[in-house]
């Protein structure tokens, strides 16, 4: 049976929570991925954001305008 340890990225990409949405789905599209962990400063995991949530951004964004 296979474990997390051999299956899971060990260094994934990562952003802050200074960046944008935007920024996430740049990261996203560039690198194919559809999760970035969000941490802090000292690389503690604050979060994590979803290609879900960023199209869910997006459309909300368009709802305002």
């Amino acid at each position: 049976m296979l474990t997390v340890k051999e299956m899971m990225t060990s260094e994934p990409h990562t952003l802050s929570i200074k960046h944008t949405i935007n920024d996430a789905k740049c990261l996203m599209d560039s690198k194919r991925i559809r999760h970035i962990p969000i941490v802090s400063e000292d690389n503690s995991l604050e979060g994590l954001i979803t290609q879900r949530d960023v199209l869910s951004a997006q459309s909300s964004s368009l709802k305002k305008t």
